[in-house]
């Protein structure tokens, strides 16, 4: 991190600090860094940080105050892993240049889909997962066919994780990047313990990307890549693990997008989360709390002050 703020144009540089407690440890002590840092810059460091959290007494809302940094206000009753689509994600998004209102648009889309007659795709997907964990499945593997869909597979893992893993119930979210993943996991996938629900996602590559040059070989064991492109291949790839999957008795789903606009993004998130919020009532668990990390947090606290 001290690489980091040495290399930065302070100049032209924001930082948006979020904890809807304002107490997490790791945020406080990455927020003292960039703020000394920003300090040995420039004078007017203070236009250059943004905070959001819950508007009440917590640490780093008395730093912000302090220091006369913007504050956004985080929704008390919105848990954080749940939070993508408020300001907390927004936020971010809008400074890539993203659409943030095509983006809740989608996500409204799946709300009134699963609110009204019109379908309950989130109720079926949290139906399957509870008939399956009632038949010994105990590993969700989220396995994205493409890069722009490895961060959501992140955000998912902690979801699902924090959202159903409590009084010794709930299954284990494994993030698994096809085709990559497939020479390091698909033997124990294929051949191991028939324990898990693939989930795959997809993005329609046919014809994209590099074309493949290998005319004037004779080999023929590689003279049939010859005019297609690596888009092909990896829909090959993708089609001959999950038809493999399925021929060993493996639970599989599919996700497929002919675009990852931010429409599509918005209703995937949003079906992720209401798939999870039913799947938790289902198990008769809270879905929005985690004492157990709370606990581990304490801990944390207790450790440093007793090296104080």
């Amino acid at each position: 991190l001290g690489t980091l703020t040495d290399t930065l144009d302070w100049a032209t540089t924001a930082v948006l600090i979020i904890s809807k407690s304002g107490g997490t440890v790791e945020t406080l002590a990455h927020t003292a860094v960039f703020l000394r840092a920003a300090k040995d810059k420039t004078r007017d460091y203070a236009r250059q940080f943004f905070i959001i959290t819950i508007p009440n007494d917590n640490p780093l809302h008395r730093l912000a105050r302090e220091h006369g940094f913007e504050i956004l206000a985080h929704d008390v009753d919105l848990g954080g892993r749940f939070s993508i689509l408020s300001s907390v994600g927004l936020l971010p998004a809008a400074a890539l240049g993203l659409d943030i209102r095509a983006l809740r648009s989608g996500a409204a889309t799946v709300i009134e889909t699963n609110f009204t007659d019109a379908g309950c795709n989130a109720v079926d997907s949290a139906a399957l997962h509870m008939a399956l964990m009632e038949r010994g499945i105990a590993v969700n593997v989220l396995m994205h066919y493409s890069d722009r869909l490895g961060g959501l597979a992140k955000w998912y893992r902690q979801c699902w994780a924090e959202s159903l893993g409590k009084a010794g119930r709930g299954t284990t979210p494994v993030r698994s990047r096809g085709v990559t993943d497939q020479h390091g996991q698909l033997q124990l996938y294929l051949d191991g313990p028939k324990d898990k629900l693939f989930t795959a996602m997809i993005f329609d590559y046919s014809g994209q990307g590099a074309a493949i040059g290998m005319d004037g070989t004779s080999d023929v064991r590689i003279a049939h890549l010859h005019g297609h492109t690596l888009g092909d291949l990896l829909m090959a790839e993708e089609a001959a693990t999950h038809a493999t999957l399925v021929e060993r008795g493996c639970a599989l789903r599919r996700f497929t997008f002919n675009r990852l606009d931010e429409p599509t993004m918005g209703a995937l998130l949003m079906h992720l989360m209401l798939e999870t919020m039913f799947t938790a009532h289902l198990m008769g668990v809270n879905a929005f709390d985690q004492p157990a990390v709370e606990e581990s947090k304490r801990l944390a606290l207790a450790n440093l002050r007793a090296s104080d």
